[in-house]
C-alpha cells in the first residue's frame, strides 16, 4: 500500500495564520478534541517563547475547497499568540487516505491510550447521521474499528455503549484523560443496576397494593356467621303490632341495640429486604459513588512516581522485564494526570537523547522525535495493513533513535501497550542473532 507521505508534497510553504483560521475543519479533524485546560496553556506558553510553528499544518482539498486536516490546534495557539505566518504542506490522497493519516499523526501526538484510541474510531461506527459522529463516512465495521485503534473487538464494544449512553461531559473527560474508559462503562452499568432495582422495587409495592386491596374487598362482602336469622312473626321494623282491643301493659322500655365495632382488618406485612439484600444494595451505591468521575474523580497521589517509571522503563534504565505489568499500570496513571504526563513527556525526550543540537527548541526537540517515531510506525500493520513485524519495526527505531530500549518508547508514545511483549520479545531476539 502506498506510503501516507508519499500523498503529502514534499515542499511547504507559508500561509498566514488568520487566512488559515478561517478555512474549515475536514470531518477527520473533528475525531479529536481542541486543547483545553492546563495542557493548552503549556503549549500556549511554548508558542508564544518561540514565536513561530515548526510543524506544518496538513490542509486537503475537498469539494473544491482546502480544509484543514491536521494541525486545527496549531492555528488556534498561533492566532492567540500573535504568530502571524504558519508552515503549510497539501496532502493529496483521498478521505479514507486523510482517515488513515489522522489517526496515525493523532494516536502518536497525543499519547492516547487504549480507551481514548477505541472511543475514537468506535465513532466511526455510528450512523452518520449520529449525534455523536456526523463524519459524513459510511459506517465501519467493530472489527475494523478494533483494527485501527489497536485493540479488542470487546473494547469497542465498550466504547460504543459509553458513546450512545453517557454524557457528554463524561466523554469530553475521557478523552482529556480525565477518567478512563472503564470507569466510564462501569459507572453506567451502575448506574443500570440501581435503575432496574428502583423498577422492580416499584413493581413489588404496585402488586402488594393490589393484593391489599383484593384482601379488604373479600372482608367486607363475607356475612357475619354469628348473627341469628330473624324471626318470621317478629313485626318488621319500624311497624306496630296490630291491636287485639285492649291496651298493652306497659312494661320496661327496652334499650336500643348496639352496633358492634367493626374487627380490624387483619394488617399486611410489607415485604421485609434481608440483610444480605440490603447489603448488596449499599455496596452497589458505594462503588458506584466510587466509579462516578462527576461524583468524585479521585487522583492517585504517586502518579508522579507511575510517572517516573514508566519513562526509566520505556529509556531502558529499568531492565527488569517482569516490570512489564508495573510499567503498564505507571504509564496509563501517568497519562490520565496531566502533571505527570508533562514529566513523563519531558523524561523521555531527554532520555532517548533526541534534538541535543545548540539552538534547538524544546518543542522543535519533541516534534522531531515524534515525527521519526511516526514515519518508522506508519508502514505498520495497525492502520496501514503492510506485513511488517514488530521486530522490524523494533529494530528501525533503535537504529534510527540510537536506544536499545527505543522500541519500548515507541510504544508508549503510541499508547500501544498490548503489543509490548511481542516488541520486546522480538528485541531480545534480534540480539540474540
Amino acid at each position: 500500500m502506498e506510503r501516507m507521505e508519499e500523498q503529502t508534497r514534499n515542499s511547504t510553504m507559508m500561509m498566514k495564520t488568520e487566512d488559515l483560521a478561517k478555512l474549515e475543519d475536514h470531518p477527520v479533524a473533528k475525531l479529536f478534541p481542541m486543547l483545553a485546560g492546563e495542557l493548552r496553556a503549556t503549549f500556549l506558553a511554548t508558542v508564544r517563547e518561540a514565536g513561530k510553528i515548526e510543524v506544518p499544518v496538513t490542509l486537503i482539498e475537498r469539494d473544491g475547497k482546502q480544509q484543514r486536516l491536521d494541525g486545527r490546534n496549531r492555528v488556534a495557539l498561533a492566532l492567540e499568540a500573535g504568530v502571524e505566518m504558519i508552515p503549510v504542506e497539501i496532502f493529496e490522497g483521498d478521505d479514507t487516505a486523510a482517515l488513515a493519516l489522522a489517526l496515525r499523526r493523532n494516536f502518536v501526538r497525543r499519547h492516547q491510550v487504549p480507551g481514548q484510541r477505541a472511543l475514537v474510531t468506535a465513532r466511526l461506527t455510528l450512523k452518520p447521521d449520529s449525534e455523536k459522529c456526523n463524519l459524513g463516512y459510511t459506517p465501519i465495521s467493530q472489527a475494523d474499528a478494533a483494527h485501527m485503534a489497536g485493540v479488542s473487538r470487546k473494547t469497542i464494544n465498550v466504547a460504543v455503549k459509553v458513546l450512545k449512553k453517557a454524557e457528554t461531559s463524561l466523554i469530553v473527560d475521557i478523552e482529556m484523560g480525565k477518567t478512563t474508559l472503564a470507569q466510564v462503562s462501569d459507572y453506567l452499568d451502575n448506574q443500570a443496576q440501581q435503575k432496574k432495582q428502583e423498577a422492580e422495587r416499584r413493581k413489588d409495592e404496585r402488586e402488594q397494593a393490589k393484593r391489599n386491596a383484593a384482601a379488604k374487598a373479600a372482608d367486607t362482602s363475607e356475612p357475619d356467621e354469628g348473627a341469628d336469622p330473624p324471626d318470621e312473626d317478629d313485626a318488621p321494623m319500624g311497624e306496630a303490632p296490630e291491636p287485639d282491643g285492649e291496651a298493652p301493659d306497659a312494661g320496661p322500655v327496652a334499650e336500643p341495640e348496639t352496633t358492634p365495632e367493626p374487627e380490624p382488618e387483619p394488617k399486611t406485612k410489607a415485604k421485609k429486604t434481608s440483610k444480605a439484600e440490603t447489603k448488596k444494595t449499599t455496596k452497589q451505591k458505594a462503588e458506584a459513588e466510587h466509579d462516578a468521575p462527576l461524583i468524585a474523580k479521585k487522583r492517585d497521589a504517586d502518579a508522579v512516581d507511575a510517572a517516573n517509571f514508566a519513562a526509566d522503563w520505556a529509556i531502558g534504565k529499568a531492565d527488569d522485564p517482569a516490570d512489564l505489568d508495573r510499567f503498564r499500570h505507571a504509564h496509563a496513571r501517568a497519562v490520565a494526570d496531566p502533571n505527570a504526563f508533562a514529566i513523563l513527556r519531558q523524561r523521555m525526550t531527554e532520555g532517548a537523547g533526541v534534538g541535543n543540537g545548540h539552538g534547538e527548541s524544546k518543542d522543535a526537540k519533541i516534534a522531531r522525535l515524534e515525527q521519526k517515531v511516526e514515519q518508522l510506525l506508519s508502514g505498520g500493520a495497525i492502520l496501514i495493513g503492510e506485513t511488517r513485524t514488530p521486530g522490524d519495526i523494533a529494530a528501525d527505531i533503535r537504529d534510527a533513535l540510537g536506544n536499545v530500549k527505543a522500541e519500548r518508547l515507541g510504544d508508549v508514545l503510541i499508547g500501544n501497550d498490548d503489543r509490548a511483549d511481542a516488541w520486546s520479545d522480538a528485541s531480545h531476539q534480534d540480539a540474540a542473532e
